[in-house]
């Protein structure tokens, strides 16, 4: 019963606000957003007290039936949604939510996002994928302005393309095994030769692979969450939660098919080129939201490395700092959008002494700096610890502090819109009180979430992983190193050529991305050939 009342709550209750003439409809959301979020926090809590997954059926076992599967790494994402869909709704409380068709299509994507971490069949995934797809190109282009039309096309059209590899997929292993569920298909799996699965694994991961923008079918999504149209709700709804949907299916993709295709060095090697070239792309950047964009692709390829390691350290530092970004980086694209907005400009070579003009918004973007570089303290640094500690003697030990390293080195050259280096003394500019609610908590979240972190880790992933304070210690020596190393860049590399204050960025039509998404498929076919079979 809580399990589909989490799904279709949200979506009629934003019927209803669209149907009935109320003016304050935007109590009623965030009221239903509380309860929302009490119920899955209940859930979750049921779950770890019994240690016993929910599950329900809706339509029957057939084809067109919905199986819900409520278990605590899929029922605390569902927690994560429902609150970072609250704080968004506080955040536009004055603005965009306002507006009833805005409100009807936030809501109902909160449902797709939902349905697609708590659905076990791979049918009804595709179907909540395609759907929230859609209904994501409508929010990017919702402004209609000529920029967000083209990219919130650009973003249909391929992720349309890369789901209807999935959907191929979906159709082989559904003829080879005979059903869709996701368990029935792991055990079934078990059973088979590598060579049988070869065409619908390749299928499947690269539908998969594009929803999360990894090399080379990666140049969708800084136009999707850095299009000057979307309102800034919208790039945090992207970047914030719905492209860790894509990180969540990989990880369902990889545990179906582990017991006979075991592909982690690839998609190591993937994630360290996706990370590698995230933070490249983002230290040339001069627009502010197209910062963030990038590093979204550079973090998405480190949860990808840590999340391929097969030991349960990586793992768990993988799957915290899926909650940790969608923390952190909900809170730069608020801020960005707040500031972007206050200034008028989104190139930061023109804003300027954000601190003292916006000290919120100050506070919370250097609060969400510190987080995603791993300062100590802050929940970021607490993710990468683990993930350090689990590829420790590995191969791609070194490859995690370069990383590390281009990082900072980003976000230096980003944080300098904080201070008044031009002397101009901005003047103060009166910021929104919801604005500043929203802010505050997720940067009082990004604290608490990095003191505790090694509590809430071993709770939620029934782990027993203690901090060593010596190691930590270490670690906090390697960040300083990193800054010194990042200020150092930025004043003699960045700032003296005209290269990085010019910007520079990758846009690909249409058809050379479908020439990348082809190419990418059979790149997984051949690292299955070569490492496999």
């Amino acid at each position: 019963m809580e399990l589909y009342s989490l799904i279709l709550a949200p979506i009629l209750i934003s019927l209803i606000i669209y149907l009935i003439p109320y003016k304050k409809i935007n109590y009623i959301s965030i009221l239903v957003q509380v309860g929302a979020l009490i119920l899955a926090i209940r859930n979750l809590m049921v779950i770890k007290s019994t240690g016993i997954p929910i599950e329900i059926n809706i339509g029957g076992s057939g084809l067109m039936g919905i199986s819900l599967y409520a278990d605590s790494i899929s029922s605390l994402f569902v927690v994560l949604v429902t609150w970072l869909f609250l704080i968004f709704n506080i955040f536009s409380a004055t603005d965009y939510m306002h507006d009833k068709l805005f409100k009807f299509l936030f809501l109902t994507l909160e449902s797709l996002i939902i349905l697609l971490f708590l659905s076990r069949d791979l049918f009804n995934i595709f179907i909540s994928i395609e759907i929230s797809i859609i209904i994501s190109a409508i929010l990017i282009m919702y402004k209609r302005d000529s920029r967000s039309i083209y990219d919130g096309l650009l973003y249909l059209m391929t992720n349309t393309t890369g789901m209807m590899f999935f959907l191929l997929g979906i159709a082989i292993i559904y003829r080879i095994c005979g059903g869709l569920d996701i368990d029935f298909l792991k055990s079934s799996i078990s059973k088979l030769d590598a060579r049988t699965l070869v065409i619908p694994y390749a299928l499947l991961l690269a539908g998969t692979g594009i929803k999360c923008a990894v090399i080379p079918v990666f140049s969708w999504l800084p136009k999707a969450h850095g299009t000057p149209g979307a309102p800034p709700i919208v790039t945090a709804i992207l970047s914030g939660i719905y492209i860790k949907s894509s990180i969540y299916l990989y990880i369902r993709m990889r545990d179906m098919f582990y017991s006979v295709i075991n592909m982690d060095d690839f998609f190591m090697m993937i994630g360290l080129i996706t990370s590698i070239f995230g933070f490249v792309f983002a230290l040339c950047q001069v627009d502010l939201k197209m910062i963030l964009a990038y590093h979204t692709i550079s973090q998405l390829g480190l949860m990808m490395i840590a999340l391929s390691i097969d030991t349960p350290i990586a793992q768990a530092g993988g799957m915290y700092h899926i909650i940790n970004h969608s923390l952190f980086k909900s809170l730069l694209a608020l801020s960005a959008g707040a500031i972007i907005k206050q200034y008028n400009t989104r190139n930061l070579y023109e804003i300027n002494g954000v601190m003292k003009a916006m000290p919120f918004a100050g506070i919370a973007t250097l609060v969400g700096i510190l987080g995603i570089t791993g300062a100590p303290f802050f929940n970021g640094s607490i993710s990468k610890y683990f993930i350090q500690m689990g590829t420790h003697g590995l191969w791609i030990e070194k490859f995690i502090n370069i990383i590390n390293l281009g990082t900072v080195m980003s976000f230096v050259k980003m944080s300098n819109i904080l201070f008044d280096k031009k002397k101009l003394h901005p003047k103060r500019i009166n910021e929104r009180k919801t604005q500043t609610i929203a802010l505050m908590l997720f940067s009082v979240q990004c604290l608490l979430l990095g003191i505790f972190g090694s509590k809430f880790t071993n709770y939620f992933f029934d782990l027993n992983l203690v901090v060593d304070l010596k190691l930590y210690a270490i670690k906090t020596l390697y960040w300083a190193g990193f800054i010194v190393i990042g200020i150092l860049v930025y004043k003699f590399v960045i700032s003296k050529y005209a290269f990085f204050k010019k910007g520079f960025a990758i846009d690909l039509a249409f058809n050379e991305i479908v020439v990348t998404i082809v190419m990418y498929f059979f790149i997984i076919l051949g690292g299955v050939h070569y490492l496999v079979l």
